[in-house]
């Protein structure tokens, strides 16, 4: 069984990476409503962006070159294809695979989360 050694920080920031993949995005209307209302002085909203600490960024360049590789039963995404990802991993030499591994788990159960949520609306 692998067990994760991501500090907490960086399996928030992980989790955020793959929900702004996935398309989940935090819409903030506080502006707009200010605006609306006549308040005065509200700042305008930020970009939609996602930012990413050095320490993940890693993980995040394996995951873009493997987000592709989704397994799916009956139209439903239930996880990443291990065998692609281990044969990018080769390509990618990648140094610490259980640690590399164990990141991209956040960041593939976390999409599957979000994936699974939308189907049932």
């Amino acid at each position: 069984m692998l067990f994760s050694i991501t500090l907490r920080r960086e399996r928030k920031k992980l989790e955020s990476v793959a929900a702004y993949w996935a398309g989940e995005r935090v819409i903030d209307e506080s502006y707009e409503d200010a605006v609306a209302l006549g308040v005065e002085g509200m700042p305008e909203p930020k970009e939609d962006i996602c930012e990413v600490i050095p320490s993940v960024w890693p993980v995040l360049e394996l995951f873009l070159k493997i987000c592709t590789q989704w397994r799916t039963d009956s139209g439903v995404v239930v996880g990443l294809d291990y065998a692609a990802v281990r044969w990018v991993f080769e390509l990618c030499k990648v140094e610490k695979p259980i640690e590399m591994l164990a990141d991209i788990q956040i960041i593939e159960a976390k999409v599957i989360e979000i994936l699974s949520k939308r189907s049932e609306k």
